[in-house]
């Protein structure tokens, strides 16, 4: 695979981990909790353990963050 197709895909995962984040912090605003989760549960899905590792307190809205 060549490394512009291998920079687009971790690009376009980074993008759509973000939404995913936005939609969850915006679901907890509003006091929604299904779609918070169902949006962290995506999150989740697609972080690797050096991800959540590395972010620990700003991974608050998934569950598994330490704060």
């Amino acid at each position: 695979m060549p490394l512009d197709e291998i920079g687009r895909k971790r690009l376009l995962r980074r993008a759509r981990m973000q939404r995913l984040k936005s939609l969850a912090e915006a679901a907890d605003r509003r006091g929604d909790e299904v779609a918070r989760l169902q949006a962290a549960d995506r999150w989740r899905a697609l972080a690797t353990d050096a991800e959540a590792a590395r972010a620990p307190r700003a991974l608050w809205w998934t569950g598994r963050g330490g704060s």
